[in-house]
């Protein structure tokens, strides 16, 4: 087929099942390709110097493609990179890759923003490198990693790339844009309505022939069935969706074709409630969610598969490039708080119904507060857009865009902004509105860049190198510069051992009447009890700090923790965090380390960015503060150190008298290499 086009649609040929062994050496777990696969590899797009965008309906085996790419890329000597959606996916992808290529070093890149020269050298070594799509941005933007990375990669890989026209979108991007040209690009995705938008914009970042392979095939047939419930004839929609919820779970276990049932929720809390629903009805389920470790989700996985249980509730983060599927799949609600939810995540739940080989159809029932939403998600699928068009989005991908240490001319990141797939939905006219609203966030509002009217160049700011070298967004880091400013400059006489180094990130999620903190012990909570009558100054940083600070933060907080009163009583192992705060826990060593670096850089505080660094490992294992000393420990994480802090050990001093002394005790829960 002679290709004269820079775009080519390739079809899928029905009848073509082509032998696996005949076009790879890898154990792919399977003899034949399917059609779609089938005519992927005929053509050999696998081995193409090209861009190709593979929409296949789900569970059509799109990730085998990535899988032939990847094995060429490694017959030619060349690095590959595969991003995909969420941190718990990475690693789970990891361990598939190994079993694949188990000669070849596959390395996953995680937010490790203290150790850059660790980072450097798993760039260097990596085979196969697999990151989120935050972390692929993060990347494109670091000039050291670019250079043993990127440039030494063949192919980069977007997993799930729909995810583009979600909140997450903006990461992916721009880094594809920041791509050296000689890379290229496979996207994976859900059937689009605009392909051919996205093929244009790919193509014109690399100039590489880009192929189009669309297919609807899918192995097993998906009916959908909506159940409405009007918020308007119900006093509690939740209540209600509930009860007719546990009514059909009963129903479709004793149906004649009985089968597994998967559950999607959109909230932690709505989650755990239809757990306790399932509990007391003495229904074996699990719930699936980023909370747990990856084994917990291993293992979770692992019963629903084998059958030992029926019934498993999981949050977006199974549906997600995840391969689980049931027999049925619900889906419970279509809202998260006010807003409606994505349609692409109902999407990728739906086709998580029906098991090939096991079931010839899924059935998928969406429980919805309005019909005409679900209709319009169900009907016309929703296409492929920016948001990047949203200048508090744009703002965050503009300081990438700006030097370290140099200025650049305003035109050269109005160039940048014509390459980004945003600039294909505006006019003009509006491109520059969205630039010119981003800007007053980063020069006004955050002062993370500064403007040279004369020479019409833009620069970072001490605060704005910090934004970009943590990959933080510029409002978050003006908060944390206003809230050490205030500790540096009203606090330098507290002293130190009663002003704890926890109470600064404390009073970031605080509300101040309340004295309601984070992942504080009974213990804790008593001591700022009495810094607020010891210290009136303690007292007037609350009110100094939150008054300058976005009131949602603080709210947020204390909302968690009406719903986690006895969660936060208990040490050790926490449960159901709000999910804004768990997200906050979660980055919380990306945070330290920018705050710990303002501390120093700034305001010259080397006792403050001590403080903040105690803090970090505090906050991270959600301990008393005591046990500080032992969380720097190789071995020793939350549960053992509280239960050495029971046996009134709290340093590495201590430990080791007593290991030397023979405690029994001590010895009987240390794994063997710990000190």
């Amino acid at each position: 087929m002679k290709q004269k086009n820079k775009i080519i649609k390739i079809k899928e040929e029905n009848k073509l099942k082509l032998s696996v062994k005949t076009w790879t050496s890898l154990n792919l777990g399977f003899k034949y390709f399917n059609p779609p696969q089938s005519k992927f590899v005929s053509e050999k797009l696998h081995q193409k110097d090209c861009n190709v965008i593979v929409a296949w309906s789900t569970s059509a085996g799109k990730t085998v493609t990535a899988e032939l790419t990847i094995e060429h890329q490694f017959k030619k000597k060349k690095k590959v990179i595969y991003a995909c959606p969420l941190k718990a996916l990475a690693e789970e992808k990891i361990k598939r890759f190994k079993k694949l290529f188990p000669d070849k070093n596959i390395e996953i890149f995680t937010g490790d923003y203290n150790n850059f020269d660790r980072r450097k050298t798993k760039a260097q070594n990596a085979d196969l490198a697999i990151v989120t799509t935050e972390l692929l941005d993060s990347i494109t933007r670091n000039q050291t990693l670019t250079k043993f990375l990127l440039y030494a990669a063949g192919t980069v890989i977007i997993d799930e790339f729909h995810i583009i026209a979600t909140d997450r979108g903006p990461a992916v991007e721009s880094a594809l844009i920041r791509l050296p040209k000689h890379i290229s690009i496979l996207l994976l995705s859900a059937t689009l309505p605009n392909t051919k938008d996205v093929a244009e914009w790919i193509y014109n970042l690399n100039k590489k022939e880009t192929y189009i392979f669309e297919s609807s095939f899918r192995p097993v047939k998906i009916d959908w069935n909506i159940i409405h419930i009007d918020y308007k004839k119900y006093a509690s929609w939740l209540k209600h969706g509930l009860q007719h919820l546990n009514q059909l779970i009963h129903e479709l276990l004793q149906s004649e074709e009985q089968g597994q049932i998967l559950i999607f929720v959109w909230t932690k809390p709505v989650g755990y409630r239809i757990k306790q629903m399932l509990d007391y009805e003495g229904i074996p389920c699990h719930f699936h969610n980023a909370s747990l470790t990856l084994e917990d989700r291993n293992n979770f996985e692992e019963d629903f598969e084998c059958g030992k249980i029926k019934v498993l509730i999981a949050t977006t983060t199974l549906a997600w490039g995840k391969n689980t599927s049931a027999r049925y799949v619900i889906i419970f609600g279509d809202k998260r708080g006010f807003e409606y939810i994505d349609g692409w995540d109902v999407i990728q739940m739906g086709g998580r119904a029906g098991r090939m080989g096991y079931t010839p159809k899924g059935d998928v029932f969406w429980y919805v507060s309005s019909k005409n939403f679900a209709e319009e998600v169900l009907n016309n699928p929703p296409s492929i857009t920016s948001k990047l068009i949203i200048p508090e989005n744009l703002a965050f991908h503009v300081i990438g865009e700006i030097p370290f240490y140099r200025s650049t001319e305003i035109n050269t990141i109005v160039s940048w902004f014509k390459k980004t797939f945003a600039s294909n939905m505006i006019n003009l006219q509006q491109s520059y509105s969205v630039l010119n609203q981003a800007f007053d966030i980063l020069i006004d509002k955050t002062k993370c860049v500064g403007y040279d009217s004369e020479k019409r160049e833009v620069f970072l700011t001490k605060l704005g190198v910090i934004a970009k070298r943590f990959y933080l967004d510029p409002k978050e880091v003006w908060a944390w510069y206003k809230m050490l400013r205030i500790l540096s400059n009203e606090f330098q006489f507290v002293d130190t051992e009663i002003f704890k180094p926890y109470v600064a990130f404390m009073l970031f999620f605080a509300h101040t009447d309340s004295k309601n903190g984070l992942y504080l012990s009974k213990e804790e909570r008593e001591k700022i009890d009495e810094l607020y009558e010891t210290y009136p100054e303690f007292r007037k940083f609350a009110y100094l700090f939150l008054g300058e600070i976005h009131s949602f933060i603080s709210m947020t907080a204390y909302d968690w923790y009406k719903q986690n009163i006895n969660a936060l009583l208990s040490e050790g192992k926490r449960m159901n965090p709000y999910y804004k705060v768990r997200d906050f826990i979660y980055d919380i060593e990306r945070i330290g380390s920018a705050c710990s670096a303002m501390a120093l850089e700034i305001f010259k505080n080397k006792k403050l960015a001590d403080n903040i660094n105690k803090m970090t490992l505090i906050l991270k294992y959600g301990v008393p503060t005591e046990v500080y000393e032992l969380l720097k420990i190789n071995g020793i994480g939350t549960v053992r150190a509280v239960k050495l802090f029971n046996l009134n050990i709290f340093n590495i001093k201590t430990l080791v008298n007593e290991l030397t002394k023979g405690n029994k005790k001590i010895k009987e829960f240390l794994p063997d290499n710990v000190i």
